[in-house]
């Protein structure tokens, strides 16, 4: 698989931190995780053959992708 044809679709997400605040009191163990956000992202987002990863960035903010995990996605998987 070439570089080009590497294609992803990203969401940032934009916390405040009193937001955090009130989330985090509605679960049990009082923190939430960057794998309990995915994991609630996954039940809203399903297309077939694509994985939503993310990661914390420098800035304080959420990085969302969703990419194809195929090597000859389909127009459906690209647009997404």
């Amino acid at each position: 698989m070439a570089i080009d044809d590497i294609s992803a679709g990203e969401i940032r997400l934009l916390i405040s931190p009193s937001s955090l605040e009130s989330a985090s009191a509605a679960v049990p163990s009082g923190i939430i995780t960057v794998s309990d956000v995915l994991d609630a992202v996954r039940l809203h987002i399903r297309v077939l053959q694509c994985e939503v990863f993310g990661y914390v960035s420098i800035e304080g903010d959420m990085t969302l992708l969703l990419m194809p995990i195929v090597n000859s996605p389909t127009l459906l998987q690209v647009s997404v």
